[in-house]
This record gives C-alpha cells, structure tokens and sequence, in this order.
C-alpha cells in the first residue's frame, strides 16, 4: 500500500518536472524564434549636450564653461516606448529545511509582481508544478502584486536539495497566456534530515 502510494507520487513528480521542461524549451524556442526573424532597429542616440528628460520636454546640459549661445539644437523626436511588461523584484530565494526543526508557515521570502509602467495594470500568473511544502500566497492576479512563500510542513516526496524555478507569465484581461513575455524567480538550498 505505501509502497504504491510512494510510487504514484513519485510519477505525478516526474510528470510535472517533464511538464515544466517543456514548458521552458518551449518558450525558449519560442523567444529564440522572435528574436531571430523579427528585425531589430538601431537605438536612438541623443548628442551628448541635449538630455531629454519626456517627449515634450528638453533639457540643455552645458559641457563647458563657455554660455551657450544661439537656439537649442534639433532633437529628432523619441522612439516609442516598448509596451508595459511584467518584472519580478527579486528572482533568487535561498533556503534550507532542516526536518523536524524547521516550523510550519517559516517565511521563504517575497518578490512583487510590477509593470514596468506603474500607469498600466498587467494580469499574470505563475506555470508549472509546485513542490509539495511550498505554500504561494497568490499564483495569479493583477499589478503590483505580492507573492508570498513559505513552508508548509508536508514533506512527503521530498528530495534532498532544493532546486525550484518557477515562471510567471504575462496574461491578457481574459486569462490567455501572453506568448514570450515571462519572467522568472528561483528557491535554492538543502533539505537536511536529522
């Protein structure tokens, strides 16, 4: 009976690391593909005196002693910026079960969930499989967010390091996995049985 029971959670294990695999080569592929075939433009690059702090305004920097005379030089007007994104705050976790001595709900750590456009609210979620004693506070949702992590106790199927990444995807309104955009964030350390 134990025995069965070991061997089904040690296949449903395997089949969400083979599942997380893919789900990584696939988007790596994915993102290999877009930034093979997808012409990328030239920077635009300022001259060294002109400084523009927004579209609209223009800030002159003197870089001599000498005042600066005559009118303003022309500033061709800036590249549009790139579409708000998702970004992490913090993307590596290190941390260490020592069993029977680590408390149940021991804090792991947090990272916010933002938009590189604080203006602009963006969906998400997170992918993948989750080991058994790691408790989320949120797996999906809106900007800015917070995802919290902890231990949960249950250790059964527990391997003897600690080695989790994990993918947060940027979502569409209705829920739809935005394809490329994805960030992710990583828990690293040892399980130690005493």
């Amino acid at each position: 009976m134990l025995y069965n029971f070991c061997r089904t959670l040690l296949l449903s294990f395997m089949k969400n690391i083979i599942i997380i695999a893919v789900v990584i080569v696939g988007a790596a592929l994915i993102w290999g593909a877009s930034m093979w075939f997808v012409p990328q433009e030239a920077p635009f690059v300022q001259p060294a005196e002109v400084v523009s702090t927004s579209t609209e305004e223009v800030v002159v920097i003197a870089t001599s002693t000498e005042p600066i005379a005559g009118e303003l030089p022309v500033v061709s007007p800036l590249a549009p910026a790139e579409p708000a994104r998702i970004m992490l705050t913090k993307t590596q976790f290190p941390y260490t079960i020592t069993i029977g001595k680590t408390p149940c709900g021991d804090v792991i750590g947090s990272l916010d969930v933002v938009s590189t456009d604080p203006a602009k609210e963006l969906y998400w979620g997170m992918t993948g499989a989750m080991p058994i004693w790691l408790a989320f506070s949120a797996v999906e949702g809106k900007t800015p967010a917070t995802i919290d992590m902890s231990f949960n106790c249950i250790m059964s199927g527990a391997e003897e390091d600690i080695n989790w990444g994990f993918i947060v995807v940027e979502k569409t309104k209705e829920g739809k996995y935005v394809d490329g955009y994805y960030r992710s964030f990583k828990i690293e350390g040892d399980i130690i049985k005493k």
